[in-house]
């Protein structure tokens, strides 16, 4: 999905590995913007606890400004959206629940 072209870290995720831009992350999370803030020379990061199904979507939506919740990924993408700081994602999937409980 994402070209490599000039992506600047490694996020590990759940036993997978995305590349990304740093800009790209901490203009869309609190979370990314605090944690490359403080690691200027880092390049790889593990994130703990957070779904690799639910960050793919988060990639998504840093990248395209649209993601997609069905029944099937909404609780991956809240786990991640909240362990992450994305709240606008995490409100979605907290209506998305609601109406896929229907």
């Amino acid at each position: 999905m994402i070209s490599d072209l000039f992506c600047d870290v490694t996020l590990h995720v759940d036993g997978k590995k995305f590349r990304a831009h740093r800009s790209i992350l901490a203009a869309n999370s609190d979370y990314f913007l605090s944690l490359f803030r403080n690691s200027d020379d880092q390049t790889n990061f593990v994130l703990a606890g957070v779904p690799a199904r639910g960050f793919a979507v988060l990639i998504e939506f840093c990248y395209t400004n649209s993601f997609t919740l069905e029944p099937s990924n909404v609780t991956e993408v809240y786990r991640a959206a909240s362990n992450l700081n994305f709240s606008h994602i995490t409100s979605a999937c907290e209506k998305g629940k609601e109406v896929f409980m229907h």
